[in-house]
């Protein structure tokens, strides 16, 4: 749509705009001579006998024309304004096409970055990831396009996760970049709210960082960094949520965003003991926003401890967790 056309405010065909005005002009000329007529042929009514000879006159009069040619041309502004209604009817539906095809290239665009289909291909700052992605689900007009960007925000984050924050950050950022991280995390989790645009895996990341800064609260923040180990069998690099030293102890953290699952699994239970033993740290806390149950050897060997995390409120249930995993 033009600027003249957003000027103009309809955005309708000029030719139509200007055969409105004008029949608005007629037609409010027509109405005046007629109510001059009425009140003309009204006073005059007196002075005529039988009203059936004033019917007769009145029909011949002027006010009667006038009559007929409003109703005339009414007939004819109904024809055009009907008119002018499929007209913009059209309109709006190509102004919706075209905005359409605009999202779905500009979304095109955003997922082969995000997530390149070649291993050759450098994929876009995790940053400008998020902020596209936020951008988008703010833009999109159903749930086709939201659904379409919560699956590509899955599959970027996912990506993210398997770097072990080997991109834009690093794995002990600073404080303003964690910020800046958490900020964009949390305003697309705003934006997609409960809509098929969600990302649990996004709602995981941010709440991972938001444990990590509360860690970094309750311990001085060089207590609290980020260790990769090599696994077991010397191929693959495993890293930590976190590795915090308290009291001279070594600890391994990990954070789990379960929203429902009240059991810590045995494969999750394995793996935590697996990162304990190839670190050398003395124990593991294991951080959620619900209350978890460990297996009996884990609360018998006092060898991983849970903690309840949600908010800055919770920072004690962090200090009681370290108190117990040095005990």
């Amino acid at each position: 749509m033009s600027e003249k056309q957003n000027a103009n405010g309809s955005g309708l065909p000029p030719k139509i705009r200007r055969s409105v005005a004008i029949w608005a002009c007629v037609l409010a000329g027509l109405g005046s001579a007629v109510m001059t007529g009425m009140i003309v042929a009204a006073i005059d009514r007196p002075l005529r006998a039988p009203i059936g000879a004033w019917a007769s006159e009145f029909i011949k009069s002027p006010g009667f024309a006038g009559i007929c040619a409003l109703i005339a041309a009414s007939l004819a502004l109904w024809g055009i304004l009907n008119q002018v209604t499929v007209a913009k009817r059209n309109l709006e539906h190509q102004r919706e096409a075209n905005d359409s095809h605009a999202w779905w290239a500009r979304f095109e665009w955003a997922a082969t970055r995000a997530v390149p289909v070649s291993k050759d291909e450098t994929p876009l700052p995790y940053n400008a990831v998020l902020s596209t992605l936020t951008g988008l689900t703010e833009s999109a007009t159903d749930d086709v396009q939201r659904g379409a960007v919560g699956a590509i925000s899955q599959v970027a984050a996912a990506q993210q996760d398997d770097t072990h924050g080997a991109d834009d950050l690093p794995a002990d950022p600073s404080r303003a970049m964690e910020e800046s991280r958490i900020s964009l995390l949390q305003k697309y989790a705003d934006v997609a709210g409960d809509t098929p645009a969600r990302s649990t895996a996004i709602e995981g990341q941010l709440y991972e960082l938001l444990v990590i800064q509360a860690l970094k609260r309750v311990l001085p923040p060089h207590s609290v960094s980020t260790e990769t180990f090599r696994g077991a069998s010397g191929a693959r690099l495993i890293r930590p949520d976190a590795v915090v030293i308290h009291k001279g102890k070594r600890i391994i953290v990990e954070v789990k965003s379960y929203r429902r699952q009240q059991r810590l699994s045995p494969s999750a239970t394995a793996q935590i003991r697996s990162l304990v033993e190839t670190s050398g740290a003395e124990a593991a806390i294991v951080i959620a926003p619900i209350e978890l149950q460990l297996d009996p050897v884990s609360q018998s060997e006092g060898s991983i401890t849970a903690s309840v995390w949600t908010s800055p409120n919770d920072d004690d249930n962090l200090r009681a967790a370290l108190e117990q995993a040095t005990s």
